[in-house]
């Protein structure tokens, strides 16, 4: 597989900001993939690829690999998947004239691709009306972008997923998920735990369908508890025609994010913004299938 790019302009406010000799990129793939049954519950799986990335203009050049192994063991009630791999990603080129070079370097130019060693696991177990899915992630980035300036150490990421489905019937069901991370050395904070969890119920009877869903979420830089409250009700009043009263955001408790703004005249900080990505808002919908 190969793919060539040419960046024939850039403008900035209308001004003319490709100062640069970088114009063209050229990118060269090579992927290989084989399985290997090792019985009639259990598959070995094999997978990589290598990424040569040329440019002009004195910007170096990335040749990335990518390896994975992995194993899956898929018996009536139990289930099980392992997965090693490595993967390295290059910062956009033209993106190191911008500014956004690596914390270890100050050249522009010389930006270290990142490599990311990792572990999945996946075990299951399903028995009449319930689901169980126990996940975990352990990774660990080498010359990371996101790198810590204080004390010049690898990022490591835990991950941990607990998810559980129950069918009481075919027209309600319950899920419930709770998720914990925890990472270390990233960007310049020693150590962030996040936690979040979720449960949901989603009922039928006669042409009325019902959803109500919960979302929870904290983590450590400070232990504030955030609450999504989503709740629904549909009349299917014909196989064409369906009226739903949605609510969002119940609470106006969701998860608030941090908006960092910059004054373009003065190039001073502004005061921090603290966005909702979800409204509290209540909707009326009607949908009509022609």
């Amino acid at each position: 597989k190969g793919r060539y790019k040419t960046l024939d302009s850039f403008e900035n406010n209308g001004q003319n900001a490709l100062t640069t000799p970088f114009t063209e990129e050229k990118i060269s793939s090579v992927f290989f993939q084989d399985q290997y049954e090792l019985s009639s519950q259990e598959l070995l799986t094999f997978g990589s690829s290598f990424n040569h990335i040329s440019r002009n203009g004195g910007v170096s050049s990335d040749s990335l690999l990518q390896l994975r192994l992995g194993y899956i063991y898929s018996a009536e009630k139990w289930g099980y998947k392992v997965y090693l791999y490595r993967t390295q990603f290059a910062l956009e080129a033209f993106s190191r004239y911008l500014g956004l070079s690596s914390a270890k370097s100050d050249s522009y130019y010389d930006v270290n691709h990142q490599t990311t060693w990792g572990i999945t696991q996946e075990v299951s177990y399903k028995n009449n009306n319930h689901l169980f899915k126990l996940m975990l992630y352990v990774l660990e980035d080498e010359d990371g972008l996101l790198y810590n300036n204080k004390d010049n150490k690898n990022t490591k990421y835990l991950t941990t997923i607990f998810n559980y489905n129950y069918d009481f019937d075919i027209n309600n069901k319950f899920n419930l998920q709770f998720y914990y991370a925890n990472y270390k050395n990233l960007a310049n904070i020693d150590k962030l735990e996040d936690v979040s969890g979720y449960f949901s119920f989603m009922n039928a009877y006669e042409n009325f369908d019902f959803y109500n869903g919960l979302v929870w979420h904290t983590n450590s830089l400070d232990w504030v508890n955030y609450f999504d409250l989503t709740s629904s009700v549909s009349w299917n009043i014909s196989e064409d025609l369906t009226l739903t009263l949605k609510g969002e955001n119940l609470l106006d408790r969701a998860k608030k994010t941090n908006l960092f703004r910059v004054n373009p005249i003065t190039n001073t900080m502004l005061p921090t913004l603290q966005v909702s990505p979800i409204d509290r808002r209540v909707t009326f919908e009607l949908e009509y299938t022609f």
